[in-house]
């Protein structure tokens, strides 16, 4: 019995997502990550916030990104979205590692934290953009 579950397992990891549901994790996914990313920049914003939580926020959303990565990463996607499928799951996990990597180098204050914001550009954000982009060209629009 245990062998016959985990040979129908195995079966099912390598079949395709339709189209439908690729979208539905597409769309959660990109949900997540606004949540993450809306969060850490609104602590960042907010008078209220110390440089910790900003921190955590910050953390948070890099963790958020990698969990992402390692999730479309581990999915098979519909073959019309393998291509940008493997580019998003690279992207996140890029972004997610640029994410954690800054938050560790936040200093103790938020006027530090600011000045380190803004003078850091991560490119993984733009490789998530490159991704979505192809998604869209591909007919994924979420």
């Amino acid at each position: 019995m245990i062998l016959a579950a985990t040979c129908a397992a195995t079966a099912s990891a390598g079949t395709p997502l339709s189209k439908a549901q690729y979208l539905a994790r597409l769309r959660a996914a990109n949900a997540d990550a606004a949540k993450a990313g809306n969060v850490a920049l609104a602590g960042a914003n907010s008078k209220s916030t110390t440089a910790a939580k900003v921190k955590a926020n910050f953390k948070a959303w890099g963790a958020t990104e990698t969990r992402l990565g390692r999730s479309f990463a581990a999915l098979t996607p519909p073959a019309a979205a393998t291509k940008a499928n493997a580019d998003l799951a690279h992207a996140d996990k890029v972004f997610g590692a640029q994410l954690l990597a800054l938050a560790a180098k936040f200093p103790a204050t938020k006027a530090g934290i600011f000045k380190l914001l803004l003078s850091t550009n991560l490119s993984g954000k733009k490789l998530v953009d490159h991704a979505v982009a192809e998604l869209h060209a591909a007919g994924f629009r979420f």
